[in-house]
C-alpha cells in the first residue's frame, strides 16, 4: 500500500523474481542461453538475458529465430526493442508470441517486423553474444 492508504486494491500483492533457462531456437535446433533472470510485478514481466560468447554454429541460417522458455505465458503480443551484441552490433526487435512462452526475433530495421534468421540478424556462423532486457505482460 502507498503512504497511509489502506485500500486492499492498492496493495502490491504480486511480486516475484527468479531465474529461468531460455534457449535460442531456429525451429529445429536449440541452443541454451544458460541461467537468466526475471522480475514480475503484477502482470509486468521483465526478463534479463546476458548470454556471452555462445556457439550458435548449429543453428540454421534460414530458420526463424525465437527465444523460448519465458518464465510466464505472454498475454499481449506487441513488438519492442531488445539489445544484442551480434558480430555486426545490430539492434534487434522482439515480438512475443501471443499466449505463448517465446518471443520472435527480428532486425529492428525490418519495416514489416518479419521474423529474423541467423543470417538476417547478423549472428554469423560461430560464437556470438545475445544480451538485453525485455518487458511483456503475462
Amino acid at each position: 500500500k502507498f503512504g497511509t492508504d489502506t485500500a486492499a486494491a492498492n496493495a502490491l500483492d504480486d511480486y516475484e523474481q527468479g531465474t529461468f533457462t531460455p534457449s535460442l531456437t531456429d525451429g529445429t535446433t536449440s541452443v541454451s542461453l544458460g541461467t537468466q533472470y526475471y522480475e514480475k510485478v503484477g502482470r509486468l514481466v521483465s526478463i534479463y538475458i546476458s548470454a556471452y560468447n555462445q556457439d550458435f554454429s548449429s543453428l540454421s541460417t534460414t530458420g526463424n529465430l525465437q527465444i523460448t522458455g519465458l518464465p510466464f505465458t505472454v498475454a499481449v503480443s506487441a513488438p519492442c526493442a531488445f539489445a544484442s551484441n551480434s558480430p555486426n552490433g545490430k539492434i534487434l526487435a522482439v515480438h512475443p508470441g501471443g499466449t505463448a512462452t517465446y518471443i520472435w526475433i527480428t532486425d529492428a530495421g525490418a519495416v514489416d517486423y518479419s521474423h529474423g534468421t541467423k543470417a538476417t540478424i547478423g549472428l554469423g556462423t560461430g560464437n556470438a553474444s545475445v544480451r538485453g532486457q525485455f518487458n511483456y505482460l503475462a
